[in-house]
């Protein structure tokens, strides 16, 4: 998932894989998979993965409820 207009606040608290992993309790192999499969909600900047806290917790809900 891409998004065009992001604010300069919320780049600054975009997580990494390793940041995601954590918070997820998740593999950063499993994590990865989720992204690439675009399960998981994230944000490709170049070459590097970062995930928006806000789309994580959200996805973690919508998993929550089936």
């Amino acid at each position: 998932m891409q998004h065009a207009e992001v604010e300069t606040h919320e780049m600054e608290s975009l997580w990494d894989v390793d940041q995601a992993a954590k918070v997820l309790g998740l593999s950063k192999t499993t994590v990865y998979r989720l992204a690439g499969r675009e399960d998981l909600p994230s944000v490709k900047i170049g070459r590097v993965l970062r995930f928006i806290p806000a789309e994580v917790q959200a996805w973690v809900w919508a998993q929550a409820r089936g």
